[in-house]
């Protein structure tokens, strides 16, 4: 019995360690990727949440990189594939973008992290911020449900 119970929770650990560890390669992909990638990559990563998504035109875009659609739900997309922290710039550009292109929301998805001042203007403009973390978790669930459909 305690042998049984021991193998259990050796597999157990070893499952979650590959699992993090996909986690962290995929992460890594999305670090290597252009700008361009990112946003295809955004697009099917977003699709398979139930959104339709258009990309805008790469210059000219006014801010928006993506736009998302879910019922009455349009939502104005910058994507930041950076190395750095993302300033608040960035969600100035998605929120003055929204209006552009007729949202009634605003989101910035990045692969990595946002300044204080970028989290502090998102709160008082109703951006939503797509951290790393976040994204690793969005990145985990499509893999779940490719798990689950296989």
């Amino acid at each position: 019995m305690v042998l049984g119970l021991l193998v259990i929770v050796c597999v157990w650990r070893y499952f979650a360690g590959q699992n993090q560890k996909f986690r962290a390669i995929q992460i890594a992909n999305i670090d290597s990727m252009s700008g361009v990638e990112f946003e295809h990559y955004l697009q099917k990563l977003l699709t398979s949440q139930g959104y339709s998504v258009n990309m805008t035109q790469t210059s000219g875009d006014l801010g928006v990189d993506l736009i998302a659609a879910s019922g009455s739900d349009r939502i104005a997309i910058q994507v930041k594939r950076y190395n750095s922290k993302i300033s608040r710039r960035a969600i100035s550009d998605a929120v003055a973008g929204m209006q552009h292109y007729r949202c009634n929301r605003a989101m910035v998805i990045t692969n990595s992290h946002f300044t204080p001042g970028a989290v502090m203007l998102a709160r008082s403009t109703n951006c939503i911020l797509v951290d790393r973390n976040m994204l690793a978790q969005w990145i985990v669930q499509l893999q779940n449900v490719r798990t689950r459909n296989a």
